[in-house]
C-alpha cells in the first residue's frame, strides 16, 4: 500500500509541474506579447509626437506666413497667392507636410467674400499614418463695407494694435483691427442722405426737402416736426422717417413678431411698429393702404436716450438705420434674439447742410441703471469718436470712430452677419482677414 501511495504523490507532483510549465509558458508568451504590444505602442506614440510637432509648428508658422504678407498686392488672392508655389511641400528626415487648396467666392459686387479651404496633412516616409488639420479663412477683398470689420480707427496710431487694445481695456483680436495706418475710408454722408430722402438732386437742398413732404417750396429748413418721406415712383414704400430737432427717446422693443419703436419727440409718443421685408406698417395713421417700411430713421438733431423694453431690442431680421447729426446717447442693452450680427446701424455726423451741434457726431454709452453689461447689437459709424461710461460693453457688431474713451471693458464678440453692399461707408480697395480658424482631425490612414 506504500508503494501506491508514493506513486500517487509522484503522478501528482508531476502533473504540478506539468501544470506550472504550461503556466509560466503561458505568463512568458504573454510577458513578450505585451512587451512587443507597448513597443508598438510607444514607437507609434513617439511617430505621432514626431507628427504631432511638425504639424503644429507648421501651422504656427503658415499662420504667420499669412499675416506677414501684404495680401493687397494680390488681384486675385484665392489664386495667386493661396496654391502650392507659395506654400510648397516641406520635407523632412521623417515626414513630409502638403496642402490642398479649395476656395470659393460667396459674394462678389463691391467687394469679395472669399472663403479658403486648406486641407494640410502630415504624413509619415513609407508609413500609412498621417495627422489632419482643416484650416478656413474668411477674407474680404475690395470696398469692403466698414461695418464688416468689428473695429475700425479712422486715426493714424503711433502705437502697435496690440498696445492699443490693452490700454483701451479692449478684448478683441488684433488682426480684426483696422486703422487709417492700413487704409483710408470713403464717408459719403451727403450722398447717403441724398438717396435715404430720395431727393431729386445731387446734393441736399432745403428746397427739394420742403417739395418732397408737400411744405412750402423756398430755402429756409424745416420747421421741428416729424416728416414721412414716401417714395416718388411706389405710394406704397415709405423710404425714410425724418425729424427735425432733438429726440428725447426712442424704446426698441418686439411684439407679435413685429419691430417697434416708441419715438418721444416734443414730449409726446409716436409709434412706429412694423414687419422687416413686409408691407405691414403701423405709423401715425398716415396709410390706409399696406405700407413697406425701408428702416430709415433721419434725424437733423440729437438723440438723449436709446433703451430697450422687453428681453430683446431686435427681431433677427431687422435691418434699422438711424441717423444723427448730432451726438446719441445708449442707456441700456440693445440686443437682438439672434446672433447673427447688427441690427441697428448707428451713423452720426454732420456737413454744411445740416448745422454742427456742441460735440456732434459721437455716440455716447451711459451707466445702466443697474450697472451691469450693455449688450449691443449694433454697428456704430462715428465722425467723432465713441465714449463708453458702463463698467462692461458687448458688442455684437462692429465700431468705426476716430477714437475711444472707454472708461470700462468692451468685448467684442464674433459675429456672421451676411455679406450686404453698402456703397456710402466703406474702406478703400482693401484686402482683409475676417477670420482664421484651424482645427485638427486627428490620426488619418491613407494607403
Amino acid at each position: 500500500m506504500k508503494i501506491k501511495q508514493d506513486s500517487g504523490l509522484i503522478i501528482t507532483s508531476l502533473s504540478l509541474m506539468i501544470l506550472l510549465s504550461f503556466i509560466g509558458v503561458s505568463i512568458l508568451a504573454s510577458t513578450i506579447f505585451h512587451i512587443k504590444i507597448l513597443g508598438a505602442r510607444n514607437r507609434k506614440g513617439g511617430e505621432v509626437s514626431i507628427l504631432q510637432s511638425g504639424l503644429i509648428n507648421y501651422l504656427h508658422n503658415f499662420r504667420e506666413k499669412v499675416y506677414m504678407a501684404n495680401l493687397n498686392e494680390y488681384e486675385f488672392i484665392e489664386d495667386d497667392y493661396f496654391n502650392n508655389e507659395g506654400f510648397s511641400n516641406l520635407i523632412k528626415k521623417d515626414y513630409l507636410i502638403s496642402n490642398m487648396f479649395k476656395n470659393n467666392i460667396r459674394f462678389q459686387e463691391e467687394y469679395k467674400a472669399i472663403g479658403i479651404n486648406n486641407k494640410v496633412i502630415a504624413i509619415l516616409k513609407d508609413k500609412k499614418l498621417a495627422l489632419e488639420s482643416i484650416i478656413n479663412i474668411d477674407i474680404l477683398s475690395g470696398n469692403i463695407p466698414i461695418t464688416a470689420i468689428p473695429l475700425f480707427l479712422n486715426k493714424k496710431s503711433e502705437i502697435s494694435k496690440a498696445d492699443f487694445l490693452i490700454n483701451n481695456k479692449i478684448n478683441l483680436n488684433s488682426t480684426s483691427f483696422i486703422t487709417k495706418n492700413d487704409t483710408g475710408v470713403k464717408f459719403d454722408l451727403d450722398n447717403f442722405l441724398v438717396d435715404s430722402l430720395d431727393l431729386n438732386g445731387k446734393v441736399l437742398d432745403w428746397k427739394d426737402i420742403r417739395k418732397r413732404v408737400g411744405e412750402e417750396i423756398n430755402d429756409t429748413p424745416l420747421d421741428n416736426g416729424i416728416y414721412s418721406f414716401v417714395n416718388v415712383e411706389n405710394e406704397e414704400k415709405l423710404d425714410a422717417i425724418f425729424i427735425q430737432g432733438d429726440v428725447q427717446k426712442i424704446i426698441f422693443s418686439i411684439e407679435d413678431e413685429k419691430q417697434k419703436l416708441l419715438i418721444t419727440f416734443e414730449d409726446k409718443d409716436y409709434l412706429l411698429a412694423y414687419k422687416p421685408d413686409k408691407y405691414d406698417l403701423i405709423w401715425k395713421s398716415e396709410f390706409e393702404e399696406p405700407i413697406l417700411f425701408n428702416e430709415k430713421l433721419i434725424i437733423n438733431g440729437s438723440i438723449f436716450s436709446l433703451i430697450s423694453e422687453g428681453n430683446f431690442a431686435f427681431l433677427k431680421n431687422t435691418d434699422l438705420c438711424l441717423y444723427s447729426s448730432g451726438i446719441v446717447n445708449i442707456d441700456s442693452s440693445l440686443n437682438s434674439d439672434s446672433s447673427v450680427g447688427s441690427s441697428l446701424k448707428i451713423i452720426t455726423g454732420y456737413n454744411e447742410f445740416f448745422n454742427k451741434p456742441a460735440s456732434g457726431g459721437k455716440v455716447i454709452i451711459n451707466k445702466d441703471k443697474d450697472n451691469s453689461i450693455i449688450k449691443l447689437s449694433v454697428s456704430i459709424i462715428a465722425l467723432d469718436r465713441v465714449v463708453n461710461n458702463n463698467k462692461e460693453v458687448e458688442f455684437n457688431g462692429s465700431v468705426f470712430a476716430e477714437s475711444i474713451d472707454n472708461k470700462g471693458i468692451i468685448n467684442f464678440v464674433p459675429f456672421n452677419r451676411k455679406n450686404a453692399i453698402d456703397p456710402y461707408f466703406t474702406t478703400e480697395k482693401f484686402t482683409f482677414i475676417k477670420d482664421f480658424i484651424v482645427s485638427l482631425n486627428g490620426e488619418v490612414y491613407y494607403d
